[in-house]
């Protein structure tokens, strides 16, 4: 069995967003803060773009080298992201196979898998090319797969059917850049539901705000899942019978095409004060509307949040009350800013007072160090906060340790879900042992106890270090993405932040900041190679400029004429 797909789990990158109304807002008109985290290096890079056609498209924002549209920006009218979503894209199908191993048995019938032969030119080792190939089995629903847990043995074999990319995707994608308000943009994703992973949040110039899944997601339903369902292989995928035809996707009315939900059936909040988005799922973007009610396909209900969803919920709740620190309660341009890249470690504010308990009850004067360090600690990830590091790894191996969240001294409550679970129970010996691991980490490389992030968490740009601020702490809302390697320390930054945009609509027009955090170029003899790294590093950003004025009026303007043929 060697013609087949590996179905290995990879691991992904996700995003923050934050959509903020009329109620929310200090002038009652449409904010957007965005944050799509991705890698850092490759050829998979998001770029930022300004893109118009005069009369048609005047739009601003990110998009995926290549491709002609702006996945995450703004219009005169209408500002949009995304987040990774989380219902799940694709079901296997457990096939009963027939005489040979690559027939398979459907109502009693026995069918044939097709073999498809794919050729490609592959370079040599000599610098030459040759032609390769490779031949995969499939039938009509998708591809064989196989992994250790999904094996093709003689009489059982897994299919993967997936809701896959058309050029729907890209027709949903151009409307979002011409949509002229949030509800506008909600509706025309009706027509296509055709994104494949990106939940949408939107906010526009009257002040509305719309948070939806307009994505394809199988058309599972709890009672084709009661009927079909094959338990016991995998928490994280859907198997279903694939014996019986009638265990299919089912055929939903307003749906674009069979086989997926209608825009109707999907989470979506219309709303005048805000939504939030960390690639959680759909149960708790705003904090006083739940979404509740969907096929489980879709997303767990009802359950503990993520540390990171909790913090941003926090954030804006807490903006809202005017109990933040900040005057006011509404959201200014450089409020938003600041409060999102506070840099603020949501696990300590959880945890760390009932940590200082435990640090009442020793004497051994490495722990009693560390526990100083974690005391005077600021409980940022910012570049110069002493502690951070030693909290980081803590806090990880906390969790690590305690899958289960029994050292919680608050259980979760469906009433109170940004707030809970909470506390530590500080007497239990694993707070010990979560604590010697982090500083023996910290030993085995040689970085004190008290080590700030500048020299340990940076990105490389030729021969230059650049620290970078935030981190994978439990509950940091900046996350970057650098798992620690036993034996060495943190390598070089690999993911994170990426295309970083704050804007809000005015009376005279869109304003606003971005920062593309690893630089636009990916060539190092470029002058773009690294400069917004580096103001990244400061935190420093740059304006974004839509109109033709404004863009006339920036003092950096250069002009080029292009030629071609004589012609100008």
């Amino acid at each position: 069995m060697d013609d087949i797909i590996r179905a290995d789990e990879a691991s992904g990158y996700g995003s923050n967003m934050m959509a903020l109304g009329a109620e929310s807002t200090d002038n009652g008109q449409g904010m957007m803060f965005a944050n799509p985290h991705w890698t850092w290096d490759g050829a998979d890079r998001w770029m930022e773009m300004h893109v118009t056609i005069p009369g048609k498209l005047n739009v601003m924002g990110m998009m995926t080298m290549g491709l002609p549209v702006v996945q995450t920006g703004f219009n005169d009218h209408t500002t949009w992201a995304g987040t990774t979503s989380m219902p799940m894209r694709y079901t296997l199908y457990r096939l009963k196979l027939g005489s040979t191993p690559t027939s398979y048995v459907v109502d009693g019938s026995e069918r044939k898998m097709i073999r498809r032969v794919v050729q490609v030119t592959a370079a040599t080792a000599g610098g030459g090319t040759e032609k390769r190939e490779h031949g995969f089995w499939e039938t009509p629903d998708g591809l064989m797969v196989v992994d250790p847990t999904f094996k093709w043995t003689d009489d059982t074999g897994y299919v993967m059917r997936d809701v896959g990319y058309t050029f729907r995707w890209l027709s949903q994608q151009l409307r979002l850049n011409q949509a002229i308000s949030a509800e506008d943009l909600s509706e025309s994703g009706k027509k296509f539901m055709a994104i494949g992973w990106r939940n949408l949040s939107a906010a526009d110039d009257q002040g509305n705000v719309f948070y939806g899944d307009r994505t394809a997601i199988p058309a599972v339903s709890d009672a084709l899942l009661a009927k079909c369902g094959i338990e016991n292989l995998s928490s994280k995928v859907l198997v279903l019978d694939g014996e019986r035809s009638a265990c299919g996707w089912e055929t939903v009315p307003g749906a674009p095409v069979p086989g997926i939900f209608s825009a109707d059936q999907l989470p979506q909040l219309h709303r005048r004060d805000y939504i939030i988005q960390s690639n959680d799922t759909h149960w708790m973007n705003n904090a006083r509307e739940p979404l509740e009610g969907f096929p489980k396909i879709m997303g767990a209900e009802r359950t503990p949040r993520d540390l990171r969803t909790r913090n941003a919920l926090l954030k804006v709740e807490t903006r809202l009350a005017g109990t933040d620190g900040y005057p006011g309660n509404r959201f200014t341009l450089n409020l938003l800013k600041t409060i999102t890249m506070n840099n603020r470690v949501y696990s300590a504010d959880i945890w760390l007072d009932d940590f200082a308990q435990f640090c009442r009850t020793q004497t051994e004067e490495k722990i009693l160090f560390a526990c100083h360090t974690l005391a005077t600690w600021d409980r940022t990830e910012n570049i110069d906060s002493p502690g951070a590091l030693l909290w980081r790894l803590f806090a990880i191996e906390l969790e690590k340790i305690d899958p289960d969240g029994e050292l919680f001294t608050t259980p979760f409550d469906v009433k109170k879900p940004m707030v809970t679970p909470s506390g530590l129970r500080a007497s239990d010996p694993r707070v010990r042992t979560a604590l010697d691991n982090a500083m023996a980490k910290l030993d085995s490389v040689g970085i004190p106890h008290d080590a700030t992030l500048r020299n340990y968490q940076y990105a490389v740009k030729g021969n230059d270090h650049i620290p970078i601020s935030g981190g994978e702490a439990p509950g940091q809302y900046n996350i970057v993405y650098n798992d620690w390697v036993d034996g060495k320390g943190y390598p070089p930054v690999v993911g994170g932040p990426t295309f970083v945009m704050w804007m809000q609509f005015t009376p005279k027009g869109p304003v606003g900041e971005s920062i593309l955090a690893y630089s636009q170029s990916p060539n190092s003899e470029s002058p773009l190679y690294a400069d917004q790294t580096r103001m990244w590093a400061e935190m420093r950003t740059k304006k974004m400029r839509l109109s033709e004025a404004d863009i006339l009026s920036d003092p950096n303007l250069e002009t080029i004429t292009v030629c071609s043929r004589g012609k100008c």
